[in-house]
């Protein structure tokens, strides 16, 4: 999946088409979502994401029927604030859905609703691709403050 900071909802579905599982939850709610690469048309679904370490959240996810090519990637990882998501359920537009890191939070899970992004190797002879850190920052992969408003 390609991580957007710049969007909100995650969703499947732009190689492989999303299956339904026995804990998925249909939620009849068409999603058309605008990119500049194209648009994302499909339905939502209510199903158990896992993360990492088993790490498991109820998530809205979107299910594409069609989609812009993403050269790959099967769908997208929406990071951005909850109100990206708006207008983005065709039959309820005023509908906002919550992104996995508010899922994270409000299902305690982390204790601040944040995540971290790393893209630097740690070190010129380990070939880290980075981290994504939900909850937090990890120390080790910068130098001086952080500072957000």
């Amino acid at each position: 999946m390609i991580i957007s900071t710049g969007s909100a909802n995650t969703w499947v579905g732009a190689v492989t088409p999303y299956v339904p599982s026995s804990t998925t939850i249909y939620l009849y709610q068409p999603l058309s979502i605008t990119y500049e690469m194209g648009d994302m048309n499909g339905d939502e679904y209510l199903d158990t994401v896992t993360f990492g370490n088993n790490v498991r959240i109820w998530q809205s996810i979107g299910a594409a029927t069609s989609s812009p090519h993403l050269h790959g990637f099967d769908g997208i990882l929406g990071l951005g604030p909850v109100i990206l998501t708006q207008n983005t359920v065709t039959n309820e537009p005023t509908t906002l859905i919550p992104t996995v890191t508010h899922n994270l939070y409000t299902q305690n899970i982390i204790s601040q609703e944040l995540f971290s992004l790393s893209f630097v190797p740690m070190s010129p002879t380990i070939p880290t691709m980075g981290a994504l850190i939900f909850g937090g920052t990890d120390p080790t992969r910068y130098t001086g403050a952080i500072t957000w408003t």
